[in-house]
């Protein structure tokens, strides 16, 4: 499957709704508080989600149906992957911020390829956990003074220190639920597995069941015409009785 370039960036309209309509409302609705109780939200559902998941299953690269706010080049990330590139967007956020809060221009460029995930390493979510507790204390300390000073985001509008501290909520949100997504891939798989196997068993054990009536009703033809009946035949045929008794329930055999 091909995939767009790294930085490729959103369908127009859609840039064009989250430019127009996304920001301004957020803008209005959230506050330093609300948008920090939300970031530890979502870091929270991201732990629960990945906690017990294999090793395999979260360096797994699974592409995804592209969502709403996700370039198409970052649908195929694994979940390693997606944890990885918080981080790295989160270290990019908090500089940001950090120094929109002192007032000053930011004098380096944000640029969507230069936080795409650069390895695919095992323990991402340790990592993950931990930047987001600094971030948090960063926040939580930080002057809730709206910044003059702006950055503008490289595909939307120009941001102040409030709004990038909204956008990390927004950003981890929306990863989130790629990974609820590539969990839903794997759980299907899985269920696919399950129930083909199940479906072979079934058909195996019919089949088995068949070809032992089969045989039942070939012995007793043969028994029933042909009096020099085989002592050995009779034998078998109390043999498959027992096998049949002691795997197919009890209430068959009453």
């Amino acid at each position: 499957m091909k995939f767009e370039k790294a930085g490729g960036g959103l369908p127009e309209k859609e840039r064009l709704f989250i430019r127009v309509f996304l920001v301004p409302l957020v803008r209005v609705l959230m506050n330093w508080t609300i948008a920090r109780f939300l970031i530890k939200r979502e870091v929270k559902i991201i732990n629960n989600l990945v906690k017990n998941i294999s090793t395999k299953n979260l360096q797994q690269k699974m592409a995804i149906d592209r969502t709403f706010a996700i370039e198409d080049n970052s649908r195929q990330f694994s979940i390693n992957e997606i944890l990885e590139h918080l981080v790295i967007a989160g270290n990019l956020v908090k500089n940001v911020i950090e120094t929109l809060s002192q007032e000053k221009d930011v004098d380096f460029d944000i640029k969507i390829e230069d936080v795409k995930p650069k390895e695919n390493k095992q323990n991402k979510i340790k990592e993950f956990l931990e930047f987001y507790d600094k971030y948090d204390s960063f926040i939580k300390y930080l002057p809730k003074k709206q910044s003059k000073k702006t950055k503008a985001h490289p595909w939307f509008v120009r941001f102040n220190n409030f709004d990038w501290n909204v956008f990390m909520f927004m950003h981890t949100f929306i990863h989130r639920r790629q990974i609820e997504a590539i969990l839903d891939i794997q759980n299907n798989k899985k269920r696919f597995l399950s129930n083909a196997l199940k479906t072979i068993f079934i058909a195996g054990l019919l089949l088995t069941t068949i070809l032992i009536c089969w045989f039942l009703v070939v012995s007793i033809i043969y028994f029933m015409i042909n009096i020099e009946f085989n002592f050995q035949i009779l034998l078998l045929i109390f043999i498959t009785y027992l096998v049949l008794k002691a795997f197919y329930p009890k209430n068959v055999f009453r």
